[in-house]
């Protein structure tokens, strides 16, 4: 939902930084440091709260070098832009959606679905 790398869905400035924030959980992925740096960036998206690479490195243990890499690295970005791109053709324009079993929900889930799904 950032128009710098969603610039068809997105044309104008919105959730300014959430490409940068998914270029460096998609790093964070890669180091097995998902799951925390995702809790991390989405509380400081949630306060409102600009963010930059060193308070996330003390939060995560991923260098502060590293991660201000991940928001220039180039494959990333286009990691990115395809998973973009394939969430368009399913449909999606925002978050949170969840496909589960090639169907789209967005928002939330209901509860009789999620319970197949996680069997």
């Amino acid at each position: 939902m950032d128009h710098t790398v969603n610039e068809i869905v997105v044309p104008t400035p919105f959730h300014i930084g959430a490409g940068k924030m998914a270029m460096i959980a998609i790093y964070a992925a890669a180091r097995d440091k998902f799951w925390q740096t995702n809790d991390i960036l989405f509380q400081l998206g949630r306060d409102k709260k600009p963010f930059n690479t060193k308070v996330l490195s003390e939060k995560t243990g991923l260098s502060s070098g590293e991660l201000a890499m991940a928001t220039r690295n180039e494959k990333i970005r286009l990691f990115l832009q395809r998973d973009i791109r394939q969430g368009m053709k399913l449909g999606i324009t925002g978050t949170p959606s969840f496909v589960i079993n090639g169907q789209v929900y967005a928002g939330s889930i209901p509860a009789d679905i999620l319970e197949q799904a996680l069997k």
